[in-house]
Formats: C-alpha cells, sequence, structure tokens
C-alpha cells in the first residue's frame, strides 16, 4: 500500500527512523512540484524541505504501526497537492 501511495505522491524512496520521515521525490512524476511548498510553509514546525529534494517529516505516533498510518496519510496528502 504504500508503494502504489508513494508514487501518487511523485516519491521515490522513503525512510523511517526513529520518528522520522524522509521523503525523496521525483518532480517528473508530479503535476505541481509546487505544492509541497505549500505545504511546508503551512506547517513548518512539521515539515522540512531541504534543497535535494528531500521532505522531512516529525512523526507523531505510537509504535511502528501508528508510524506506518501516519505515513500513509502524509502521503495522501502529498498526492492531493502535488497532483491537484
Amino acid at each position: 500500500m504504500l508503494k502504489v501511495l508513494a508514487m501518487r505522491a511523485g516519491v521515490k524512496r522513503i525512510d523511517i527512523t526513529g520518528r522520522k520521515l524522509q521523503l525523496y521525490f521525483s518532480e517528473a512524476h508530479q503535476k505541481n512540484p509546487l505544492g509541497l511548498v505549500d505545504m511546508v510553509v503551512a506547517e513548518p514546525d512539521r515539515f522540512e524541505f531541504t534543497p535535494d529534494h528531500t521532505l522531512k517529516v516529525k512523526l507523531q505516533g505510537y509504535g511502528s504501526g501508528g508510524l506506518v498510518a501516519k505515513t500513509k496519510n502524509i502521503l495522501k496528502e502529498i498526492a492531493l497537492h502535488v497532483n491537484s
């Protein structure tokens, strides 16, 4: 399921370490890559976008199941922003 959501969001790689999520993007697979900037600006304490096209997200949840569920929701949110 994460792989399908990642493809829709234009994410080519996902790393989850501790409570940090790192998403590596492929701009070629997004209609509106600047939609990510809107997300980061809206919640700068939660999201950080790096110059190498990596989005760092602070995850809040308990256990690996909670973190995976949060990751799914973030990927869905990103897909809405970059594909509209």
